[in-house]
């Protein structure tokens, strides 16, 4: 079953697969595979939805219940946007390497720091702003003038040609189609 939706942060929303989750489990006495498709992007998710939070919440959830994930990447697509969608899977994976309480905030900081360096605490504001308002950005300019402002101040933190100005490079190829 489905039993994530990655990209859904509305807590209404995410009741319902909770519950739909829920009802799955008792229609057998089988432990179930969770099945995702990343990335998101190829199916019109082409804002910058990251949501680790959901992510994890949703792992921690299923976790002794079901048997894994299998997560199936839309290949043709998964290269346009490496370090876009790397983040899903990344996440994902380890999220499982914890019990059930896993908490994905001391994750997410080794990542900013080990990832972006110098400009880690400026991709953090801006992936955590992204979590918080990537619906939002589908029709409010304003909401994705953000993000893209975000972005380009972690830019500013990091020397040219470094490896962290490179991975921010590989990730603002893809928010300058956005």
């Amino acid at each position: 079953i489905g039993a994530r939706r990655p990209t859904t942060v509305d807590p209404e929303r995410r009741k319902e697969i909770h519950d739909l989750r829920e009802a799955w489990k008792k229609k057998t006495d089988r432990k179930l595979v969770n099945f995702e498709n990343y990335p998101h992007t190829a199916r019109g998710h082409w804002l910058p939805s990251f949501t680790p939070h959901t992510i994890a919440e949703s792992v921690n959830a299923i976790k002794g219940d079901f048997l894994g994930e299998n997560i199936q990447p839309d290949s043709h697509r998964f290269m346009d946007a490496v370090a876009f969608n790397s983040f899903q899977f990344y996440f994902t994976f380890r999220m499982y390497w914890g019990d059930k309480d896993q908490d994905i905030d001391p994750m997410l900081d080794e990542f900013y720091t080990l990832f972006y360096g110098p400009a880690r605490t400026q991709m953090k504001a801006f992936y955590e702003y992204c979590e918080a308002h990537w619906p939002e950005m589908r029709e409010d300019k304003a909401r994705a003038d953000e993000a893209l402002a975000l972005f380009t101040a972690a830019r500013k933190q990091v020397e040219n040609g470094s490896v962290y100005d490179r991975r921010l490079a590989v990730l603002g190829e893809y928010l300058d189609g956005l």
